[in-house]
Parts: structure tokens; sequence; C-alpha cells
């Protein structure tokens, strides 16, 4: 008895877990194993109560055969009684009338005792029977919550491996498209103009140099000196 309401408290905790919290631990772990954690949960208290529920059954089954024993019995004993005051009533010896009287109060007594024992299994059986009817009851909607699960589960999967998909051919797209992008024409002009700005830097840094040196050297004075030189051996070899 105790066992039993044990088992079907559990099964309303099951029943009435917070699905919320379920999703919400979906979210920071490996999804189809949260599904697997709560469809283990639920397939073992399944389990439970089908053990239960067959106990439940088999009692249910043994106080039906012993109450209606008990109401054979209970009616056997209630004939027995009216046959003994039958008798009393036509016995004229006083001995054997009380002997009879004491029988069927004997028979009385028993019928009693029978009685409170039929009433007592009467009220096990109600109980049992209301019990298996829970019992029952709780089976039915842990296995359709299972198949519940199972079936999201399946749906979990199914977007998995479609986003994957996704995932997949998002990054192909994305490979194609840096490809359409490259130009070998391009790299070549990009580069082609950084040799020019590298010669270009060479140029202006070398320029820069001999401007320096013909500013030190007085290289305008040199030039005007070997002018006038050429002059005079022209005149000189005229």
């Amino acid at each position: 008895m105790a066992g039993y309401e044990g088992i079907l408290g559990k099964t309303k905790l099951l029943l009435t877990a917070n699905l919320h919290d379920l999703l919400d631990r979906a979210l920071n772990a490996n999804k189809p194993a949260v599904f697997d954690e709560q469809i283990n949960q639920l397939q073992g208290g399944l389990e439970k109560i089908t053990v239960c529920l067959g106990e439940s059954i088999g009692r249910e089954r043994t106080l039906t055969r012993e109450v209606a024993e008990s109401k054979e019995q209970l009616g056997q004993v209630d004939s027995e009684i009216d046959k003994l005051l039958d008798a009393e009533g036509r016995e004229q010896d006083q001995v054997r009338r009380a002997r009879i009287s004491a029988l069927a109060t004997n028979r009385q007594a028993n019928y009693n005792s029978l009685s409170q024992v039929l009433d007592l299994k009467e009220d096990q059986l109600s109980e049992t029977q209301g019990q298996t009817s829970q019992l029952q009851d709780a089976k039915i909607k842990l296995a359709a919550r299972i198949d519940t699960l199972r079936a999201q589960k399946s749906r979990l999967l199914a977007l998995i491996g479609e986003r994957k998909a996704a995932e997949a051919q998002g990054k192909v797209l994305s490979t194609t498209d840096l490809l359409s992008r490259f130009s070998p024409e391009s790299l070549i002009r990009e580069e082609q103009a950084a040799v020019e700005r590298a010669r270009g830097i060479v140029t202006a840094r070398s320029a820069t140099v001999e401007e320096q040196l013909d500013d030190l050297l007085g290289n305008d004075v040199l030039q005007q000196q070997i002018e006038e030189r050429r002059a005079r051996r022209k005149l000189s070899s005229g």
C-alpha cells in the first residue's frame, strides 16, 4: 500500500516536471543527451509502475476470489442457521432442543465473523481497484510522455541535421564567394603599383642625396669652370 503510494507520488513528480528546466539545460548541453536522460528516467518509472500494476492486478484478482468464496461460505452458514432454527422449532425434546439452539448460536457467531471478514475484504478490494486504476492511468500518461519526448527528440535531430547542412552550405558559399572575388590581374596591378611606389621612393631619396652633394661640393661652380676651360681650348686651337 505504502509502496504503491510512493511510486504514484514519484510518477506525479515525473509527469509534472518543469519542461522549461529541461529546455534550459538542453541549451547548455548535448541536446539529444538531455532528451535521452529524461526518457530513461521516465522509462525507469514506467517499469516500476508496470511491476506495481501487475502486483495490484494480482491482489485484486485474489481479493475478488476471496470475496466470492466468503460470500458463498457465508450463504452456507446462513442456510445452516435457518435449518437449525427450523429443526429447533420441530424438536420436542428439551435436551436436543437446547443442543440445536447452542449449535445455531455457534453458527451465528461464525456467521458474524465471516461477515466481518467479508466486509474487510470488500474494503480491501475497493481500495486495490482504486490503486489499480491510478497505476493504469499513470502508466498510460508516462508511456504517452515517453512517446512525445521520443518524437520531439526525432524532430530535434532533424533540426540539428538541417542546421549542420545549412552551416556546411554557408561555408561552401563563403568559399565560393571568396574564389569568385579572386582576380589575378587585380593582384598583378596591385603588386606593380607597389613596385612603382617603392621605385619612386628610391628615386626621391637619391635625388635628395645628389642635391645635398651638389650643395656641399659646389657642383655649379665646377661646371662653370669646365665650360670656361672648354672655351679657352677652342680659342687656342683656332
